[in-house]
């Protein structure tokens, strides 16, 4: 599996989307946090029952012993259709991200 590649057997965000999510969760100050309150991830490549371009976010849910510190991580949009390969869906985003980062 490619390093960036989600880890599709626990369904966790690729290690990009991981370091990006936590550094925002960082910037947050919890006592001021109300349940619900989202920080979302940019996009990846992620798979359910197939390949696709979407993003995770992680909810605080405010009880340390439901989530990761009171944290929840889910995935959170699917922005394209699904792919047969990660190589494809890989290709969808790149050519997304020249696109809109050009």
């Amino acid at each position: 599996m490619d390093a960036n590649q989600t880890d599709v057997a626990s369904h966790s965000p690729s290690p990009r989307q991981q370091k990006e999510l936590l550094e925002l969760i960082e910037k947050n100050n919890v006592a001021t946090l109300t349940e619900g309150y989202l920080i979302i991830s940019s996009q990846d490549v992620l798979k359910t029952c197939a390949y696709y371009v979407g993003t995770w976010c992680v909810e605080w849910i405010g009880d340390e012993t439901l989530g990761d510190d009171g944290w929840c991580w889910q995935p959170y949009s699917r922005d394209s259709e699904y792919e047969r390969t990660f190589e494809e869906a890989k290709r969808l985003l790149e050519s997304w991200q020249r696109l809109y980062h050009s």
